[in-house]
């Protein structure tokens, strides 16, 4: 983990950059480029007295971290997980990691707009930070270290290179809450989402997505009063989206693949269903099947087969499975879903999505396919035309306590 830049350090960088105000003074434009790429930012940079200020709301998308401003207190957080950077309006003093430091320039604001000193910010954060008298642009080159998330006022980063989970509040100094054994790569796409199970207890999930190979890795971090007590890891294929429900009556639902786990905020297994082997999938596909979570209720859950693309109907009591579509689609449409190769990058799935539940009837939203052949449409079956959506409808399922789904279920 870097350390804290020394103050002496830190004042030095400020007052040895390269002064900016020759040029920029003379035209009240710059340039801010970003690793390498310039911004287009809502609100311009603001330079006044030959300094550069930054609008707070744009720094905040471009940091692992977290910019707020506080009206009330006038008060600029700037947070990430090694870095906790405070600034008050119109005032000289900061504090990084609860140091104080003398500024040059104070945090402003201009047409209800937050802006902070860009030289101080960056190198309290430890970037580099270079000026271009010819472009009329500031440089800055940020390493992403940390993938994070948030809910509210709660954060929470991994860094992929260790594993190390930090946990923080906002404007607390962030705490190590574990070490992650898998972690996703920082070179990929990594959305990441933080849930709340009640009290002090977080589900942190970040994805890895490869788009180009229809590829999909989820690594899911449960995270109990500050400590690290259960992890997974589920890898997708296939063009079905992935919508996994996180957290189901204060258990976290984690998939590791084939086997879904209801888990206590502990960490304890509350419950386990190995699917592949429930729904008869296991060694179907090319590669091992992969299951999430759609929709959860105490008697059933509603689970999605990757690459299969099917949504299928389990019991929670019995642990016996129905393929949806099969019960709900005509038989051409079954016939298609059937006939896809799951591995092929138009393939999508069998189109059926969850809509609401009452009592005891289920209502899925379908999106059809047509039997239209679309030139130069990709194509692995030469008997069965390639689906193309069309307009969704609803359809109801027979009520579960009717007799008709509970047939289904055997």
């Amino acid at each position: 983990m870097r350390k804290l830049l020394p103050i002496v350090s830190l004042a030095a960088l400020l007052t040895g950059m390269t002064p900016i105000h020759s040029v920029a003074a003379e035209t009240g434009r710059v340039e801010i480029v970003w690793n390498g790429t310039s911004l287009t930012m809502e609100h311009a940079p603001l330079v006044r007295e030959g300094r550069v200020y930054m609008p707070l709301r744009e720094l905040s998308g471009l940091i692992d971290g977290a910019a707020v401003w506080d009206a009330k207190t006038k008060t600029v957080t700037v947070q990430t997980a090694d870095r906790l950077v405070t600034m008050k309006l119109g005032s000289t003093l900061a504090t990084v990691n609860g140091k104080r430091v003398a500024l040059d320039a104070a945090p402003v604001v201009k047409q209800g707009v937050t802006y902070v000193p860009l030289r101080f910010v960056t190198a309290a954060l430890d970037m580099d930070i270079s000026w271009n008298a010819k472009q009329k642009s500031v440089g800055v080159n940020h390493n992403d270290r940390f993938i994070m998330a948030k809910d509210g006022r709660q954060y929470m980063w991994i860094e992929p290179a260790t594993g190390n989970i930090y946990a923080a509040k906002q404007g607390t100094p962030s705490v190590l809450v574990g070490q992650a054994k898998e972690t996703p790569d920082p070179e990929g796409l990594n959305p990441a989402a933080l849930v709340s199970l009640g009290g002090d207890n977080w589900l942190f999930t970040v994805k890895d997505i490869i788009k180009i190979a229809f590829m999909e890795t989820d690594y899911q971090y449960l995270i109990s009063n500050g400590k690290l007590t259960a992890s997974a890891k589920a890898e997708f294929v296939g063009g079905t989206p992935v919508r996994h429900k996180p957290v189901f009556d204060g258990q976290a639902i984690l998939s590791d693949g084939s086997d879904i786990l209801f888990a206590n905020p502990d960490g304890t297994e509350a419950s386990r269903m190995a699917l592949g082997e429930i729904t008869g999938l296991k060694g179907e596909s090319q590669t091992e099947e992969a299951f999430s979570v759609e929709e959860a209720f105490e008697d059933i859950l509603l689970v999605r087969a990757h690459p299969h693309g099917t949504l299928w109907l389990v019991d929670r009591a019995t642990e016996k499975a129905v393929p949806l579509y099969r019960e709900l689609l005509p038989e051409d449409q079954q016939a298609i879903v059937d006939g896809y190769d799951k591995m092929d990058a138009n393939y999508g799935g069998d189109g059926l999505q969850f809509v609401s539940r009452e009592g005891d009837k289920l209502t899925f939203r379908h999106t059809e396919f047509s039997r239209i052949r679309k030139k130069r449409t990709r194509w692995s079956n030469p008997t069965i035309p390639p689906p193309q959506p069309m307009d969704s409808f609803e359809l109801a399922a027979v009520g579960l306590g009717s007799g008709g789904m509970d047939n289904a279920l055997g």
